[in-house]
């Protein structure tokens, strides 16, 4: 179960997008955010609503509200990258993380 940004090729154009993945279990919801994986500086990510999760792209809303297939467990924050077939790198400049009402 993970909430979180993936870069995939789903169309099969050979340039994949970024995409807004909300997984509970093995059944998972995705939303394509409208921008290429490429070398241009972008912000994909997401934000949690009293319901769902929306993706926003430069700290702007991109799409509709994902309500399906929320994770029901506890989920805890990490940062990987996986790559099939040639070597990609990828560049982290900021990755931040904050939220309202948490508990520990």
């Amino acid at each position: 179960s993970f909430i979180g940004i993936r870069a995939a090729d789903e169309d099969g154009s050979g340039t994949p997008n970024y995409f807004l993945v909300v997984r509970n279990g093995t059944s998972e919801t995705t939303q394509d955010l409208g921008i290429a994986a490429d070398a241009t500086f972008r912000r994909p990510g997401f934000r949690i609503t009293a319901s769902g999760v929306i993706g926003t792209v430069n700290g702007s809303d991109v799409g509709g509200e994902i309500t399906t297939n929320l994770p029901t467990v506890d989920l805890a924050p990490i940062c990987g990258y996986v790559t099939h077939g040639a070597t990609r790198t990828i560049e982290i400049d900021t990755w931040a993380m904050w939220g309202i009402g948490l508990t520990l």
